[in-house]
């Protein structure tokens, strides 16, 4: 396992077993160096709409009653929030806040292996999932890899590696995001030309059909820390990511698309002494997940949840992410675009391996 890669997960090459398991488990401030504050189908950026049982390969129909009332700091429209903050408009799948749950989650398992499956990535239809795995027969440590399915009650055809899209090396290669028209491409990696271990870099094609071109260090954002997690946002006017000993959660932002980025600052409202990272938003950027091993937690790391009301507001308290989190490790969230669908990453009982890929809905609260 390469220091990158143990460095933002230490877990991730060999996940703690939890009592009882049968499967292994598990404010602006600028950034300057190295922060330490804690904290073949179209291919573009994360989204999908609603997937059919099957397709998840497990029965995820079970709804455990767990609302999200407690989320702190956010209530219905219009409402005072517990902060004593006008909260409006942040919502997930059409729900306001306190009206909203998720289904008991279950593994992807036409995805998942006998290795380690994690950082997922969504086209907007729905119909392609990137995701990064140490399963054998890749070009490096870790390699990005993609699969296909028909449609969206389909089941996925298997996973194939990105080698054909110029993206994997003989390097730690993870997350690779992509923008809403599949042309512009983001991803962590310690390649050769880093300025320290896991950096930020960008490429472009001219189609969505052919490969990469060449990587370019987004060096305005690297520092001699690590960078892993980048999340761009629709209009392409900022990038989230993790940065930082120990990791938290930067965005950088810039005027208009093809201009460089901006030194990153601390996304407001979420940074503290225990790690974040793996930062996904929705569309409208006033919902974000993300993963924490901050007190309050269920296990080994867990997904946290916050809301704003809009761009230019700070993030309000976060809270974990109810039904979803284990005592195993739970992180690396992917939201859908309609914020109906969730995966993630986990290594709690009923994975194939160390880190599998698995899936919840969001639906309304009893």
């Amino acid at each position: 396992m390469l220091p990158a890669c143990l460095d933002e997960n230490p877990s991730f090459d060999e996940p703690e077993r939890s009592a009882g398991d049968t499967a292994p488990s598990s404010s602006g401030a600028q950034l300057t160096s190295a922060p330490t504050t804690g904290g073949g189908a179209t291919e573009a950026s994360s989204a999908m709409t609603d997937i059919d049982e099957t397709t998840a390969g497990t029965s995820a129909t079970s709804v455990t009653t767990t609302s999200v009332t407690g989320v702190t700091g956010v209530t219905s429209s219009g409402a005072e929030a517990t902060t004593g903050a006008i909260v409006d408009g942040p919502t997930l799948c059409g729900f306001e806040p306190g009206e909203w749950t998720l289904t008991t989650p279950g593994p992807i398992d036409e995805l998942n292996s006998p290795d380690n499956e994690a950082e997922p990535f969504l086209s907007p239809d729905g119909l392609t999932l990137y995701f990064a795995s140490d399963r054998p027969g890749g070009v490096g440590a870790y390699d990005s890899y993609r699969a296909t399915r028909p449609a969206l009650d389909a089941v996925f055809a298997p996973p194939i590696n990105n080698v054909d899209l110029d993206v994997n090396s003989e390097s730690f290669d993870s997350k690779l995001a992509l923008s809403p028209d599949g042309l512009r491409g983001y991803m962590a990696s310690d390649r050769a030309g880093t300025q320290g271990g896991s950096d930020l870099w960008t490429m472009s094609r001219a189609d969505t059909s052919g490969p990469f071109g060449p990587f370019e260090n987004l060096s305005a954002l690297n520092t001699a820390e690590d960078e892993y997690d980048p999340q761009p946002s629709v209009d392409g006017l900022r990038l989230y990511f993790a940065s930082g000993v120990p990791l938290a959660l930067f965005v950088a932002e810039r005027a208009a698309p093809g201009q460089p980025f901006s030194p990153a600052t601390l996304v407001e409202g979420l940074a503290g002494p225990d790690k974040s990272s793996h930062p996904h938003l929705s569309g409208d950027e006033r919902v974000i997940l993300f993963e924490s091993d901050r007190p309050g937690g269920a296990g080994d790391s867990d997904i946290w949840i916050a809301m704003r009301p809009g761009l230019e507001a700070p993030f309000g308290p976060p809270t974990p992410l109810p039904v979803i989190n284990s005592p195993s490790f739970d992180g690396e969230p992917l939201l859908s675009a309609d914020g109906c669908e969730l995966l993630f990453a986990s290594s709690r009982p009923g994975s194939a391996g160390g880190w599998d890929l698995w899936r919840a809905e969001v639906i309304a609260a009893p």
